[in-house]
């Protein structure tokens, strides 16, 4: 399956059973500004958090925007970035219409949609299968948490407001001919994905349920031809990691899976090596996309170093689950082959990401950990 849209002519990713991990790296816009000096300011560094993440390896950039400018952010996106990049769509519709929520229809949603794509968004996230009644399997569903979706709660509270069934659902016919028409592609965003390792444990009734929605919507995007993604996993431990992917995998065989992990609940403030920790162990049983989680998931908007830091710990991530997968050592072959010929640095070409270790170390090959005890060394005098 491919990832990319026409519009703006950027070259498409491979996405799918058969492809390497694609990795993507959320950005956006939360607060409003008084001022457009202030907002200009705000979009310029998150434009440059998603060159950035591009720099280092992210496959695509995908806007988390709740500001009520941020198609600007989008149009800035679409001209500066060479890779695919995607919106939440209901976040548009629900802070243009927050005042207004009982006047909320149909073309209020595909209004939004339709000039998401023409902006230039190769990708939309469709809280689709959120249903009006829902709010009614948070009794008695046994989750400490029943959703942390924002954008499910967003759908559902303007559904119920303006007593609506879900247009993406009940119309994705017509949302599959706009992603024809724009070259688009699709990833369902869930409402029930876990949210804590307890609830990925003992409540798995929600999440399955979201799948069998999820599962017809799917069929009916690989009918038509449109990529599409589903979105999962959440909060989960690692020995429940496996089993959610593979329940993925058997409902929606057709879609891509892609991931936003974390493998516990307790690691706030360190939630990147959480995610790279549940990441490699979902990569490793078949998901197919990690969404960068930073160590601000959970306490606040990350930084550029956050966001660095967390596109850094994905891709690792991304590399061990792979390989495990796949049993595609060779990469690490080169290294360990160079380290014992050379020194502990290893072979530069080899090293996932090398700038910054090796400018700073230079030529330098054996560490300051050993010194002249480098077992390495020693070995190599014998030979």
């Amino acid at each position: 399956m491919l990832l990319g849209g026409k519009l703006r002519g950027v070259s498409p990713i491979d996405i799918g059973e058969n492809a390497k991990p694609i990795i993507f790296t959320h950005v956006g816009i939360i607060s409003e500004f008084q001022t457009k000096e202030e907002l200009d300011e705000a979009i310029e560094i998150e434009a440059k958090k998603a060159l950035r993440a591009i720099e280092l390896g992210a496959d695509a950039i995908c806007d988390v925007s709740t500001n009520s400018n941020m198609a600007l952010l989008h149009e800035r996106l679409a001209r500066v970035l060479d890779v695919p990049f995607g919106v939440v769509s209901v976040y548009e519709t629900f802070v243009r219409t927050k005042k207004e929520y009982l006047s909320v229809s149909k073309e209020s949603f595909f209004r939004d949609l339709e000039a998401q794509l023409r902006r230039g968004a190769d990708l939309l996230t469709l809280h689709a299968t959120v249903f009006r009644d829902d709010r009614s399997l948070f009794q008695g569903s046994g989750r400490i948490i029943p959703s942390t979706s924002r954008g499910g709660m967003m759908m559902l509270e303007l559904l119920e407001a303006a007593e609506l069934e879900n247009p993406y659902y009940t119309y994705f016919d017509d949302i599959l001919k706009l992603c024809i028409e724009y070259g688009a592609s699709i990833s369902l965003a869930p409402m029930f994905r876990p949210a804590s390792v307890v609830d990925a444990r003992e409540g798995d009734t929600l999440h399955v349920l979201e799948l069998t929605r999820m599962a017809e919507l799917v069929k009916m995007a690989a009918k038509s031809g449109v990529t599409i993604m589903i979105e999962g996993i959440g909060h989960a431990s690692l020995v429940d990691i496996p089993r959610l992917v593979s329940k993925a995998k058997e409902l929606c065989p057709e879609a891509a899976y892609r991931i936003m992990p974390v493998a516990t609940d307790v690691a706030i403030g360190f939630d990147h090596i959480s995610s790279a920790i549940a990441a490699a162990t979902a990569i490793q049983h078949g998901a197919d996309s990690i969404t960068c989680v930073t160590r601000k998931e959970h306490i606040g908007i990350p930084s550029f170093e956050d966001t660095e830091e967390g596109v850094i710990s994905a891709i690792i991530a991304a590399h061990i689950g792979y390989s495990a997968r796949t049993g595609d050592l060779e990469r690490d072959r080169r290294m360990s082959s160079e380290r014992f010929k050379k020194g502990c640095l290893g072979d530069v070409e080899a090293a996932l990401f090398p700038t910054e270790i090796y400018k700073e170390l230079a030529d330098e090959r054996v560490c300051s950990m050993c010194g002249e005890y480098c077992p390495l060394k020693k070995q190599r005098n014998k030979e």
